[in-house]
């Protein structure tokens, strides 16, 4: 009897946070349930660049080992399903919750005892409110709580050293002096800069490379090209966020009006001119024919958009004739094409911006191996746990205790953080995310990958690749002038997210930038990095050549952390 009360207490309660959710969304302008479920069967997703003259959505099919990224999730969203289902008829009931709610956890992984504890979950019980949990019902729960298959971060500013930094590097590579950069001056560039490494250690930072009587023929590059500090916005399928409506309307709407009492103001309303579309796809949105889009006919717009530019990324495993990124037709814009240099490199070019389209090989095992070097680090008496003391003495574990801890007797095992870690990983796993960043206009700022304020040899080495995505004259070399407002756009495996955990080495790595940062540096590395560039040059390594080069497995004259790891995991 007092299970059944509990029950219909609990349905009220449920049927009540409906009707609250039901009377929100008519006055919010978020997503909605059915918005929600949709985007667990959607393939693609579109991205909104605020350019300085027009929106541009670009619309991405992504790709994993050949299926889309969206099925790989909900394939792990099912195995938490059948982990929780004890009869095996694909929902969820009160009592099978509540059966591992209850439970000390034995086998079960750390994400099904965090999804069965969660006190949010019965909220996923709304269509139709009956009590149970299908697996749409949950695909739609995760999403709407920043779990489901798409992971967006936010973007990334860029470091600012000022211009001045960015015209004397290209004056010294410009051994010529004829104002251009080729690609044998930037593959020289080890050779040309080295006079300006003082301290010799392979590295060229702002102070060296700063010329102080710099001769000022190079025209200054102009301000990034957009508004606002948010050029870019994901948007969720079916829904747009009153935010995103109107950051559009105040950056493009520019038709002037009066008010009743004859004061001149600027309407929201937006013409074909100011969206820089084409009749047919403004015509689309333009419901009532009178040749502007109001707000509601914006939000429609947003809703379903009609992509500028469409792309299919392909992730993890492809065929050898399939390229990594690939566009689908036509950009719709004359200004607006896609540019491929010849080892693959993908960028948009939207007049003097350019947004190149990479894969990201940064795993989500970086978190992993991060925590139980910091474990290792915080157990001070070397009693195989932490206490709350020690945690608070660390970094990584004074506000993320409690979440690890998961049984709550104040004790942190290794054996518990890696149960957690390894939950989460898993999910991490089963998504796709997306990371933006503005790499500025200015040439030390787009080459300096890590941001570390200096330049290595493989940061220059990667600037002739973008010598054919830059030569717009195509006259062979790059100008001042052709040095793009430069955005980057990378797609890869998702991350675990632990609150309050900032983790090294989990910003994004590009495939193009394949290095040293995509594995956690063991000591020893770290302490013979004098120069801190995440690599070890035959002059930081203090043992023969012969050793060296056992270490050096690619034979490319450096060892990076990822040979370092190796060395470590066979036991060298």
């Amino acid at each position: 009897m007092i299970g059944r009360c509990v029950y219909i207490a609990t349905l009220v309660l449920i049927t009540v946070s409906g009707l609250c959710f039901s009377a929100g969304v008519l006055f919010a302008d978020e997503p909605s349930p059915q918005a929600s479920t949709s985007e667990s069967t959607v393939a693609t997703r579109d991205i909104l660049y605020f350019h300085r003259d027009a929106p541009i959505f670009i619309r991405v099919r992504i790709e994993v080992d050949g299926s889309s990224f969206e099925d790989t999730w909900r394939v792990y969203v099912r195995s938490l399903l059948s982990a929780i289902d004890a009869d095996d008829d694909a929902r969820l009931t009160l009592a099978e919750v509540a059966g591992k709610t209850t439970s000390s956890g034995g086998q079960m992984s750390a994400d099904v005892l965090r999804l069965a504890r969660d006190p949010e979950l019965w909220s996923a019980d709304r269509n139709p409110l009956d009590g149970e949990i299908t697996m749409d019902e949950l695909t739609a729960f995760l999403v709407r709580r920043q779990r489901g298959p798409f992971q967006s971060t936010n973007e990334a500013s860029p470091f600012l050293t000022g211009s001045v930094i960015g015209e004397s590097l290209f004056q010294l590579l410009d051994t010529d002096e004829n104002r251009n950069l080729s690609a044998d001056e930037l593959s020289g560039a080890m050779t040309s800069l080295h006079r300006r490494d003082l301290d010799d250690d392979g590295t060229f930072g702002v102070g060296e490379l700063n010329i102080a009587s710099l001769d000022r023929f190079v025209a200054q590059a102009p301000a990034a090209p957009t508004g606002g500090v948010r050029p870019f916005v994901t948007l969720s399928p079916g829904s747009a966020s009153l935010g995103t409506l109107e950051e559009i309307e105040r950056r493009y709407a520019s038709m002037p009006t009066e008010t009743a009492d004859v004061r001149s103001t600027l309407s929201r309303k937006l013409q074909r001119s100011n969206l820089g579309f084409d009749d047919a796809v403004f015509s689309k949105s333009d419901f009532d024919g009178d040749g502007t889009l109001d707000r509601d006919e914006l939000r429609e717009m947003v809703r379903h958009p009609s992509p500028t530019v469409e792309l299919v990324v392909r992730l993890g495993k492809r065929n050898e004739d399939q390229s990594s990124v690939e566009m689908i037709g036509e950009a719709a814009g004359q200004n607006i094409s896609v540019r491929r240099s010849s080892d693959g490199l993908v960028s948009i070019a939207i007049g003097d911006v350019q947004i190149e389209i990479v894969e990201s090989t940064s795993g989500p095992d970086v978190a992993r191996q991060y925590l139980l070097r910091q474990f290792a680090s915080a157990d001070a008496d070397q009693n195989g746990y932490l206490d709350e003391k020690e945690a608070d003495r660390n970094g990584a574990f004074r506000t993320s205790f409690d979440q690890f801890d998961e049984d709550g007797d104040g004790k942190l095992y290794e054996e518990e953080l890696k149960t957690v870690v390894d939950g989460r990983t898993t999910a991490a796993r089963s998504r796709t995310r997306m990371d933006v960043r503005n790499r500025g206009r200015d040439l030390f700022q787009i080459l300096d990958v890590d941001r570390n304020r200096s330049l290595g040899r493989r940061e220059l080495a990667r600037a002739i690749k973008r010598v054919e995505l830059w030569d717009i004259d195509g006259d062979g070399e790059v100008s001042e002038s052709e040095i793009p407002q430069l955005y980057q756009i990378s797609f890869g495996p998702g991350q675990p997210e632990f609150r309050g955990v900032q983790i090294p080495g989990q910003a994004v790595q590009s495939s193009d930038e394949a290095s040293s940062t995509n594995s956690v540096a063991p000591l020893w590395f770290k302490k013979l990095d004098r120069n801190d560039d995440g690599e070890l040059a035959r002059r930081e390594f203090p043992g023969t050549l012969a050793e060296f080069q056992k270490l050096d497995q690619n034979s490319d004259s450096i060892i990076d952390t990822a040979e370092a790891e190796f060395v470590k995991r066979v036991g060298h």
